[in-house]
């Protein structure tokens, strides 16, 4: 997955991928 800067919905997706 890509993370875009500015984008909060990002940071969450992130948070559960890491999960």
């Amino acid at each position: 997955m890509t993370t875009r800067r500015g984008g909060p919905a990002a940071t969450v997706n992130s948070k559960i991928g890491n999960i």
